[in-house]
């Protein structure tokens, strides 16, 4: 999103929350790796969902047309590196993947985009650190900091049921990348975090650093590993838009060479 979209989008937010005049906002971000991973959850989501009102993505089917027809069409499903590519699921649904790639995938980006256009406290909860740490009680005890017990539980609520994780997917068809695709693709999306990390990294919280990105954070992370170098690279590390055109240039790199390969056969 533009900043001026993003600033409309963030005020429409705060207008409707429902405590009148100004309020304090503590936005929680969760930090996720490896990052070609988390691209991958994108795609998997995309192609999971099929009636569902996704973000991002265009029908190409009428609402009577969609019932039904997404198994007669899991044939021309895209591959991740397909779907990067063209945005395409053909006969199905347009996708704007440079959208998902700026947002859903871009953690710093939207800390940056709340602290700067919304004013709001920020908090990056490093999902590698967090382990098997319970995210609800993290934010609750952690970062709200209610009353809780050593366990990270309500001290009002101590019977309370957390959900459990709604959001794990099996693995669909191949992703039509090699595994040094997938690396060339996990160091574009850690040059865009290190992009928005180095303008953010001193107007957030870390919560449970571990990765090396934080390594020159005020956090509890003891790495003496500076990973984006901030001062010194600052400037030469690329933004989501940059960093989108790399990827999909990857992808459809990857794309072809399956095509090429399939159709030697």
């Amino acid at each position: 999103l533009s900043d001026d979209e993003a600033k409309d989008n963030i005020s429409h937010l705060w207008n409707s929350l429902p405590t009148p005049g100004p309020v304090m906002v503590e936005t929680v971000v969760m930090y996720r790796t490896p990052r070609n991973k988390h691209l991958v959850s994108a795609w998997k989501q995309h192609m999971a969902s099929n009636g569902q009102n996704m973000p991002w993505r265009e029908s190409l089917l009428s609402a009577e047309d969609r019932k039904g027809r997404k198994k007669i069409l899991m044939s021309t499903m895209p591959s991740f590196a397909e779907w990067l590519c063209d945005g395409t699921w053909p006969g199905f649904a347009k996708y704007h993947t440079d959208r998902i790639f700026a947002a859903q995938i871009n953690p710093f980006g939207i800390a940056n985009t709340y602290h700067e256009q919304g004013g709001a406290n920020v908090t990056m909860v490093d999902m590698a650190g967090a382990e098997n740490r319970d995210i609800a009680g993290a934010v609750v005890c952690d970062i709200l900091r209610l009353p809780c017990t050593a366990e990270k539980t309500l001290v009002d609520f101590p019977d309370f049921e957390r959900p459990t994780d709604q959001n794990k997917r099996d693995e669909p068809m191949t992703l039509g990348m090699s595994d040094e695709d997938m690396t060339e693709m996990e160091n574009i999306i850690r040059q865009m975090d290190c992009y928005y990390y180095c303008r953010v990294k001193d107007d957030i919280n870390v919560l449970y650093a571990k990765d090396q990105i934080f390594g020159d954070n005020d956090s509890d992370n003891d790495s003496t590993v500076n990973f984006c170098q901030c001062a010194e690279n600052k400037m030469n590390y690329a933004d989501a838009n940059q960093s989108f055109k790399l990827a999909q240039q990857l992808s459809c790199r990857a794309a072809a060479r399956k095509s090429e390969s399939t159709s030697d056969k």
